[in-house]
């Protein structure tokens, strides 16, 4: 099936792709809602790639894809195993990944969380029109309801500056999803 041929639980995604999450901050992947810093090799994301490295599970940030594999389903990490490194513009960060100084292919790109659906599997992160729901769940059932970082506010992403203090990351992309 997949191979991760770092370790157990190392995935290509930190190490390869630069994640913008609609609060505004930015994450390891587009599966994840934990903030890693401000920049590509932010302390938060040298910690995180050595971890997988040395085989450790980062259980809370990477819980969807680690459930969805505990289950026996293939994850979004297992799919990304799944792909030839010749998909990568440069293969360094996927052939030999580094804690700091990878090269980044691919931008997953979520401006806002301003969106008019309220689709069951989103999130106030995801939709600002769930906010009204998320407060009313929160103050019913505070213990039970999954509280999410950043919840009930609208947010915007400032990808344009971003890219412009990081025109560095520029030639070696070769892959960009919009979502949200």
């Amino acid at each position: 099936m997949t191979k991760a041929i770092h370790s157990t639980s190392w995935c290509p995604i930190p190490f390869n792709a630069i994640s913008f999450h609609p609060t505004g901050s930015l994450t390891r992947c587009m599966m994840s809602d934990v903030p890693m810093g401000e920049t590509f090799d932010s302390p938060q994301m040298q910690k995180l790639r050595q971890d997988m490295l040395d085989g450790t599970w980062d259980k809370e940030g990477c819980m969807t894809c680690w459930k969805k594999e505990q289950q026996g389903n293939i994850s979004q990490r297992q799919k990304w195993l799944q792909r030839n490194p010749q998909d990568f513009k440069n293969t360094d960060g996927f052939i030999n990944p580094k804690t700091t100084g990878n090269p980044v292919n691919h931008l997953f790109i979520n401006y806002s969380n301003i969106c008019n659906f309220k689709c069951r599997m989103c999130s106030a992160n995801f939709s600002n029109s769930l906010i009204p729901e998320n407060k009313h769940m929160l103050e019913k059932f505070p213990l039970e309801y999954k509280k999410v970082p950043f919840q009930n506010q609208k947010n915007f992403n400032d990808i344009i500056g971003y890219l412009k203090n990081n025109l560095n990351i520029l030639p070696g992309i070769k892959s960009i999803w919009m979502t949200g």
